[in-house]
């Protein structure tokens, strides 16, 4: 009998430690990858959620090693949320736009005229969230804004692939375009918005249905347009120098806006798999930075393309400008995508650099030498004048 309550100890002390070795895995991941910008309302509740999703993330990894459950179905499960009760400010009603399940939130309120309506597509990635985990989002909206809001719920990936979510997403919109004033809405005000993958399906939409000859989209709100939530520094900066390194590419790499040569060939598979098949693919159209311009340029559909989509040819200006010194054109530290400013643009320095040192006595920073570093040698420093 005490053999068991031994054996049953030490599991239990094995679950806790990895509890607790998750726990503070989680927390270390977070504070060591993740940066909150200054401004932030509640940057302690913004990091307990980021760290709840990674521990989820990689709980749900465990327990598919283990052969318990898969990974993406303990990551629903997590994250599906729970339908709230009645609000005494709103009428909430599921429906179906088209065999798509909605979700229309109308305040309880009278209004002297039609009201805004707002279509909004959820997050997680394509594969995760409901109308149910973004509720609360969607019941905020309507009240604040006293608007009608509705909330879709597209087929989630790998079950349904691309492009059933934009084409849940763009019936459901034309679907409550054509009815708005059945449900008190205003036609011309209707804003198609998203949070993260939703955002991608809000810009996907509104430049199927909205995009005209002007190329100005109508009302729409692209909420963070397909940003990795909740990682708050620029996605495609953080991703491209992680794959850099990855890539083993040289450090100048690493900061300049282009892609490692190892992918040109998803170009080309990209290419053949749409483009050459009559297929108009949901994207905006192909552009490539012109530094002499200093514009965007368009490229041929038949233009040979030389890197990915998102870079727009950044890599091979680049690549010249390091192989090829041209005249006139001062070296620099740093490599940029634009042009280098001129020579008027730099400054000669006007001060002697010293060197300084901490003291051990009093903490005070003091220089170095001070008679030498006073003495400025013939070669002419130069400085990049601010503006």
């Amino acid at each position: 009998m005490e053999f068991v309550y031994a054996l049953l100890v030490l599991v239990l002390a094995v679950f806790v430690a990895a509890f607790i070795l998750l726990v503070v895995g989680t927390i270390y991941f977070d504070l060591s990858n993740s940066e909150i910008p200054l401004g932030v309302d509640q940057p302690v509740r913004l990091r307990i959620v980021h760290s709840i999703l990674i521990g989820t993330a990689v709980l749900g990894k465990i327990l598919e090693k283990l052969g318990l459950c898969s990974q993406l179905r303990f990551t629903r499960y997590m994250r599906r949320g729970k339908k709230l009760g009645e609000d005494p400010k709103l009428f909430i009603k599921d429906l179906q736009f088209g065999k798509v399940p909605v979700r229309i939130y109308q305040p309880r309120t009278p209004s002297a005229g039609r009201r805004r309506g707002v279509i909004y597509f959820h997050g997680g990635g394509w594969m995760f969230g409901s109308i149910d985990s973004y509720e609360p989002v969607c019941r905020y909206i309507a009240r604040e804004s006293e608007s009608v809001v509705v909330s879709v719920e597209y087929r989630l990936a790998p079950e349904h692939t691309y492009p059933a979510q934009y084409e849940d997403c763009l019936t459901a919109t034309t679907h409550f375009m054509k009815t708005a004033e059945d449900y008190g809405v205003d036609p011309a005000c209707i804003i198609i918005s998203g949070d993260s993958a939703g955002g991608n399906l809000a810009a996907a939409v509104c430049q199927t249905l909205f995009i005209k000859d002007t190329g100005k989209p109508s009302n729409s709100i692209y909420g963070t347009d397909f940003i990795r939530f909740p990682d708050h520094r620029i996605d495609q900066t953080v991703r491209r120098t992680i794959m850099k390194k990855l890539d083993g590419l040289p450090k100048q790499h690493l900061f300049t806006q282009h892609e490692e040569p190892s992918n040109r060939n998803l170009v080309t598979q990209y290419d053949d798999h749409y483009n050459r098949h009559g297929y108009n693919p949901v994207l905006p159209p192909l552009r490539r930075w012109n530094g002499q311009k200093l514009a965007w340029l368009p490229e041929k559909s038949d233009f040979p393309i030389f890197e990915p989509p998102t870079n727009y040819g950044l890599f091979e200006q680049l690549m010249k400008k390091w192989t090829h010194q041209e005249a006139g054109v001062m070296n620099s530290v740093y490599t940029v995508s634009y042009e280098m400013p001129p020579v008027s643009a730099f400054a000669v320095r006007r001060r002697p650099v010293t060197n300084y040192h901490r003291s051990p006595r009093d903490g005070q920073h003091l220089p170095h030498n001070l008679s030498a570093s006073l003495e400025c040698d013939g070669a002419p420093k130069c400085l990049q004048a601010p503006g």
